[in-house]
């Protein structure tokens, strides 16, 4: 996982009284929560030229500029200028 790109929804491992340990697991990553709720406007508001890979695509494409945003790297080019 790269910095700025967390799990969303991390479960830590919980120790029980009888030493038993429930291992809790990372999550997904909060760049596929991203894309998961740009996914939304696609299935909300259907686009019928656009195949269900360029969706999947585009959808990636926004939630990596909405990591880029959250970053606060100004100075930097955004994902979809060239570097």
């Amino acid at each position: 996982m790269t910095p700025n790109n967390e799990p969303a929804f991390p479960v830590p491992d919980v120790h029980h009284v009888n030493g038993e340990v429930s291992y809790g697991s990372y999550g997904m990553t909060l760049r596929d929560w991203f894309a998961g709720n740009a996914m939304k406007q696609f299935v909300d508001q259907p686009d019928h030229t656009m195949c269900i890979h360029e969706k999947a695509k585009s959808a990636y494409a926004m939630a990596d500029a909405m990591l880029w945003a959250r970053s606060n790297k100004q100075n930097q080019p955004t994902p979809t200028q060239p570097q």
